[in-house]
């Protein structure tokens, strides 16, 4: 991905077709699909590459220009005029005001999903756990503890 993309695209649709061609080769290359998901596996790549410049993009920024360093040594493919067009890029009003807004609208944000990769699965007992707590405790019934027996019993958990 690194080495495919040049780090001053602004956006995945900006990208162009020959660096989307040269990637979705280099994933055939090295792996064997079923003939009949190629497309399917394709579109899963492609969302997938797009999510990644991102995040690589995200990390140039904050662990790099911000600090005031260069990502040469540890990204060689970074030629020093495309270093110049990110930083550019990246310190225009635009991006700055940008970055200011998604900053407060990050911090509107007051229930921030924290579940993590596990889900729900492993908070299931916990959950259980609190609600039987707040019982011994007295602590009212809510509508919220009834929501969260539905859940518990009638979406998470499927009935046999």
């Amino acid at each position: 991905m690194r080495d495919i993309f040049d780090c001053s695209i602004p956006h995945w649709r900006l990208a162009g077709e020959c660096p989307k061609t040269d990637l979705w080769e280099k994933i055939l290359g090295a792996f064997c699909f079923p003939p009949d998901s190629l497309a399917l596996v394709k579109k899963f790549t492609m969302k997938q590459a797009a999510i990644s410049l991102r995040r690589w993009r995200w990390e140039l920024n904050t662990k790099y220009r911000l600090n005031g360093l260069t990502p040469y040594k540890e990204f060689g493919k970074i030629k020093p005029h495309q270093w110049e067009m990110f930083c550019e890029q990246k310190s225009s009003p635009e991006a700055i005001a940008l970055s200011q807004h998604n900053s407060e609208q990050a911090k509107k944000h007051i229930h921030p999903h924290r579940l993590g990769p596990e889900g729900y699965g492993p908070n299931m007992e916990k959950w259980r756990k609190e609600i039987e707590d707040a019982k011994v405790v007295g602590v009212p019934q809510t509508i919220q503890d009834n929501f969260c027996k539905f859940l518990l019993s009638e979406v998470l958990v499927p009935s046999g």
